[in-house]
């Protein structure tokens, strides 16, 4: 038995349904276009969630990377600044 696979961007109604799953799970519209991007297709329920977390501000500091750019990274009284490994 052969299984043909249709991609999908060929099918409007899946991809916008994975681009709602990615919306679902967090994602901005154009965070999961770079996800589509990374992977050469839309991303399973399994990728996005992973996608999902590693972009998170728990994980990225994506919204608060401005302010942590303030602080001091380097001076006699710091132990160890802000960045990766930090907390």
């Amino acid at each position: 038995m052969t299984t043909d696979r249709i991609p999908a961007s060929d099918l409007p109604d899946i991809q916008a349904s994975a681009e709602a799953d990615g919306l679902a799970q967090g994602l901005s519209p154009e965070e999961y276009a770079r996800a589509c991007e990374i992977c050469g297709r839309a991303p399973n329920l399994l990728e996005l969630g992973i996608f999902s977390v590693m972009w998170s501000e728990h994980c990225s500091y994506k919204s608060s990377k401005k302010w942590l750019r303030q602080f001091p990274t380097k001076a006699p009284w710091v132990i160890f600044g802000p960045g990766e490994n930090a907390g």
